[in-house]
């Protein structure tokens, strides 16, 4: 699915969301996948843990998406334009952003206890602790 549209995109150099019923969808042109994905996940910066969860967090949707809890499939696609640009297409189901479920699904970081600290370190936050555990795995869609 999310190929497919990646490719119409690409083949019509256009550049838009899809807007199927039920599927969260992130768009990207240019750089790597990767670049974007890290891109995506870097509005995190701008993600309020404590906001009112009836508050659509418009600054971090992509970021938010990409860590929605309750979404269990996940597929990709991407495609080069005529002139060059990759155009990547990022698909969720269950779309996520859905206001109310910010607080059950976008997870604040986790502070890994595997590197406990010594007494005399006890009250210093060692912010290099944390680690990604609210990212889910995802399973890819097979379309």
């Amino acid at each position: 699915m999310a190929q497919e549209w990646a490719n119409y995109l690409a083949h019509t150099d256009s550049y838009k969301y899809r807007n199927s019923e039920g599927i969260g969808e992130n768009l990207m042109c240019k750089w790597t996948c990767e670049s974007i994905v890290k891109f995506w996940y870097s509005e995190i910066e701008l993600y309020n843990f404590t906001i009112d969860p009836s508050i659509m967090h418009t600054l971090a949707n992509h970021f938010t998406q990409i860590v929605w809890k309750s979404t269990v499939e996940f597929g990709i696609g991407k495609a080069h334009t005529r002139g060059g640009k990759l155009i990547v297409v990022a698909n969720y189901r269950p779309a996520g952003n859905i206001i109310g479920g910010f607080h059950q699904n976008v997870l604040p970081l986790i502070k890994d206890d595997s590197s406990k600290k010594s007494a005399d370190d006890n009250n210093t936050d060692d912010m290099d602790s944390l680690n990604e555990t609210s990212i889910q795995s995802q399973s890819l869609l097979n379309h």
